[in-house]
Order: C-alpha cells, then sequence, then structure tokens
C-alpha cells in the first residue's frame, strides 16, 4: 500500500468552480456582477454580491461555503476524519484568497440577451510542482506495514495537506490572461454561463504539474 501518490491527489487537483449565480433588474452591470461573483467565489467577499443578487448575507454566506463544501465533498469517499477534511476546508479558503484578477469591461452581445466581460486573471502557479514525488517519498518513509489502509490514506492526505499549507505562503502568479466571460439573461435574469465558470476555475490555479 505504499504506491498511492497520484491515485490519492486526483481528486484535489480536479476541484471546480461550481456555484450557480444570478442576477436580475434593469440597469444591469455586467462587469461588476462578475467582479462581485468573483469577489464572493474567491475571498468569501459579500457586500457587493448581495447588492448584485439581492441574496441575503445568509443566503450569500451559504453560497460561499457551498462551493468551498463541494471541493472538499470530492475527498468524501476517501474515508477521511472530519478533522483532515476540516483542514482541506480552510486550505482551499486559504488558496483561493490569494487569486489576483481585474474585471475589465462588458459588452453587450448582438442578437442576444448577454454581455461578454473581459476578466485578467494572474494564474497562480507552484502549488502543486513537484508535489507527488515529494509525497511518495515522505509516505514511503512514514508508513508502515502495520498500518491499515485506512491509516495509510489519512496519512498521505495529512502530507498533503501540511505541504500545501507550507506552499501557500509562496504562491507566484503568471503574466495576465485576459478572458472573455459570457453573462447571458432570460427574462431579465442574467447569470455566467458554465462555460464561463469553467474558463475563470482554469484561470485561476495551475494544476498541470
Amino acid at each position: 500500500m505504499r504506491k498511492l501518490g497520484k491515485t490519492l491527489i486526483a481528486g484535489l487537483l480536479s476541484a471546480v468552480m461550481t456555484v450557480s449565480m444570478a442576477a436580475c433588474g434593469s440597469g444591469f452591470d455586467a462587469a461588476a456582477y462578475v467582479d462581485s461573483c468573483l469577489d464572493l467565489l474567491t475571498k468569501g467577499e459579500t457586500a457587493e454580491y448581495m447588492k448584485m443578487t439581492n441574496r441575503t448575507e445568509e443566503q450569500a454566506t451559504a453560497d460561499y461555503e457551498g462551493n468551498i463544501d463541494n471541493m472538499v465533498n470530492m475527498m468524501g469517499g476517501m474515508g477521511l476524519s472530519d478533522e483532515l477534511l476540516e483542514g482541506y476546508r480552510q486550505m482551499y479558503k486559504d488558496l483561493y484568497s490569494k487569486a489576483k484578477y481585474e474585471v475589465k469591461d462588458a459588452k453587450k452581445m448582438d442578437g442576444q440577451d448577454g454581455y461578454v466581460v473581459t476578466v485578467e486573471i494572474q494564474q497562480m502557479t507552484g502549488i502543486f510542482t513537484g508535489l507527488t514525488d515529494e509525497l511518495q517519498a515522505d509516505f514511503a518513509a512514514q508508513a508502515t506495514e502495520e498500518m491499515s489502509q485506512t491509516e495509510q490514506v489519512e496519512l498521505m492526505y495529512q502530507l498533503m495537506l501540511d505541504k500545501l499549507n507550507a506552499r501557500l505562503a509562496n504562491v507566484e502568479y503568471k503574466d495576465a490572461q485576459t478572458l472573455e466571460i459570457e453573462v447571458v439573461g432570460e427574462n431579465n435574469v442574467y447569470g455566467i454561463t458554465a462555460e464561463g465558470y469553467a474558463l475563470i476555475d482554469d484561470a485561476l490555479l495551475d494544476t498541470d504539474n
């Protein structure tokens, strides 16, 4: 059971943002809406999001926490302890709070009720570089044959969490990339498309390594 490595971190690397948000009303400001969604998703900032969506503070906080829960729940099948899962919840919050982005402008779509919002994102990088090899080495040094599979899995995820938290202090950023995020409307209710959220998710964090 010492060859866990890449299989165990696959779920972590594939975590995505899946919150569904919508704004409504006349005089809709698509750029401000996207900015408020990003602020909520990455930093848990609710004030502007509440103004744009008419969500209560309780609802806005639930939107933020629910998205973090989605990420943590991807590891739910591993049988990890509640304490370790809570550690990952906080790590995700700390990680995404370091996101760097700037919403530039919005242009009305032709022939469709919607907007194209230009966003510049500096992708966070270095978090996962060389992580698999380090984990395999440390796991091999600390795991014992007497450990149950559950204990070995807990050890691997604890080692990974410790390494990720240590790396958060030295996050690096790539040059800004420009995204065009579509915000579409129906019956005067607007929301970022699923494709738009996928673009944002891919751009925020480099998981290639």
